[in-house]
């Protein structure tokens, strides 16, 4: 599972916005594998690139689908 993956599937799950913070220390204590000196910029710098995901400093939620 991406990393981009593993944080829609914890927001859902939360049912709300979380920091990037939050964000990344879930993704680290449901398994996901890193080696990076500071995963919580290497979760921001994803989800700022990824469709699906709204930033409301300083929380993340998933974009409003529009239908």
């Amino acid at each position: 599972m991406s990393i981009a993956e593993a944080a829609r599937t914890f927001l859902v799950e939360k049912g709300g916005p979380a920091t990037t913070r939050e964000i990344a220390d879930a993704l680290i204590d449901n398994g996901v594998k890193t080696t990076s000196k500071n995963f919580s910029m290497t979760v921001y710098t994803i989800l700022r690139e990824t469709q699906g995901f709204d930033r409301k400093t300083p929380y993340w939620q998933l974009a409003k689908t529009k239908k």
